[in-house]
């Protein structure tokens, strides 16, 4: 099994990246990954585990640990990879660094595999917007109808989330829902 605990995006920013995703996919057929996600969320830690009671416990656990703090996105950056992937860019604040870092050590004896982009080095804090059919030819103005959304705001930290996922590309789904 496939989880992921993320944080979703929530109020303003929620709405701005739904219609970022609304945007790629009207003008540019760019789908994958709103196609393949329940909702735009900064993923903390993900890989593979054994589903066990140990496990359900050690995810209940986690709810101790959400504590409201604020968020700050830095606007939009792009990876330039094969494809280029557009995605929301976080500030590393000291508390979303430790929540990460509580979360891992929490769940570190449940990993079969970790996620490799999970891996403290590998990490970035961000919500992809587009990726795997994004293309370089458009990257130009992709990024101009971007810029008319507001993505530099603040993000209330209200719950974790635990997203169940298929690595062949299979929408996620909401399993759990840890609030504060």
């Amino acid at each position: 099994m496939n989880l992921a605990v993320v944080i979703p995006m929530t109020g303003d920013l929620l709405s701005t990246c739904l219609k970022a995703w609304e945007m790629l996919d009207k003008r540019f057929s760019i789908r994958k990954i709103s196609s393949r996600s329940v909702f735009p969320h900064l993923t903390l830690v993900a890989g593979t585990v054994k589903p066990s009671h140990a496990l359900a416990s050690a995810l209940n656990d986690l709810q101790d640990n959400v504590q409201t703090q604020s968020l700050i996105s830095d606007g939009l950056g792009v990876f330039v990879r094969d494809t280029p992937v557009i995605y929301l860019r976080w500030q590393h604040s000291k508390e979303l660094l430790n929540l990460r870092q509580i979360i891992a050590k929490t769940l570190e004896s449940h990993w079969v595999v970790p996620h490799e982009f999970c891996d403290p080095p590998r990490w970035v804090a961000k919500t992809t917007i587009g990726a795997l059919d994004t293309r370089y030819e458009d990257l130009g103005e992709i990024l101009a109808a971007l810029r008319q959304l507001n993505f530099p705001q603040d993000l209330a930290l209200e719950r974790l989330d635990v997203l169940e996922y298929n690595v062949d590309g299979e929408r996620s789904f909401d399993i759990a829902s840890l609030e504060s």
